[in-house]
């Protein structure tokens, strides 16, 4: 059985050599030059329109960075305490240049700045404190109004 087995090699080891052999003479008949030429162009084209594709994405990206920017820019100019100063508004500091952010903060004779939108003046705390006590009045002549029930 071995010995018919061997006896059969040979052949079957040149049918098989002759099947591969006729499947690559398919195959090379198909791979000419010009075919290849044929699929680097179409490549080539295809590689062109994804990388026309990518960069108007990146563009578009960019453009929609550039305009979140922008809005983020506004927003913060328009919450800069110098559109509050040119709203009316002024920014009261102390000697030191530090903000005041109290008017219990203030004594009188305290050195103030006052910043507006279109300059800086100095001025001098006068007056008590809110909330502190008012001295009562009393009518002309010192007597006090009495009741009237």
């Amino acid at each position: 059985r071995t010995a018919q087995a061997e006896a059969r090699l040979p052949a079957v080891y040149r049918g098989l050599v002759r099947n591969r052999r006729t499947r690559f003479d398919r195959d090379a008949a198909r791979i000419t030059p010009r075919s290849s030429l044929e699929r680097i162009e179409r490549l080539k084209e295809r590689l062109a329109t994804a990388a026309a594709r990518a960069d108007r994405a990146a563009h578009r990206r960019l453009e929609r960075a550039r305009a979140a920017y922008e809005q983020a820019a506004r927003l913060a100019e328009s919450l800069s305490y110098r559109k509050v100063l040119e709203r009316g508004f002024a920014l009261v500091r102390d000697a030191e240049k530090r903000p005041v952010k109290s008017a219990h903060a203030l004594r009188a004779g305290q050195e103030l700045h006052l910043q507006f939108a279109d300059g800086e003046a100095a001025a001098v705390a006068t007056g008590t404190p809110p909330g502190a006590p008012r001295p009562r009045k009393t009518a002309k002549g010192g007597t006090r109004q009495g009741s009237l029930f």
